[in-house]
């Protein structure tokens, strides 16, 4: 469901943290909030690439200034390609892999990542 896609798991929040850090990606601070740069209602996946560690200040920021948010949406598009928001099931409808598996997935976005 929409709801599950989007969800993010304990999984990824840990993963978000391992690879971006467990500070505000923008000023530094703690504590922090997972971000979908791509937000939910725009069917913004659940999945680490799509999260942005940011403290509670600039997580709403990221939700007021448009700028801001399409600032941060581009640096992460410039590290992870322009799919990085995306879950398999979106890769999938749009024809960029084969099947909806977890391998498939990982195996698109390793080879698009910059």
């Amino acid at each position: 469901s929409r709801r599950e896609r989007t969800k993010i798991t304990k999984a990824n929040y840990l993963k978000m943290i391992e690879v971006f850090g467990e500070y505000c990606q923008e000023c530094g601070h703690t504590p922090i909030e997972a971000h979908h740069l791509v937000f939910r209602s725009s069917m913004g996946s659940g999945n680490w690439r799509n999260l942005a560690p940011l403290c509670q200040k600039c997580h709403r920021r990221a939700h007021r200034d448009r700028e801001f948010a399409d600032y941060l949406r581009e640096k992460r598009a410039a590290e992870y390609s322009e799919h990085y928001w995306k879950d398999v099931y979106t890769l999938f409808q749009d024809r960029l892999v084969e099947n909806t598996t977890k391998e498939a997935y990982e195996k698109f976005m390793r080879q698009v990542e910059k």
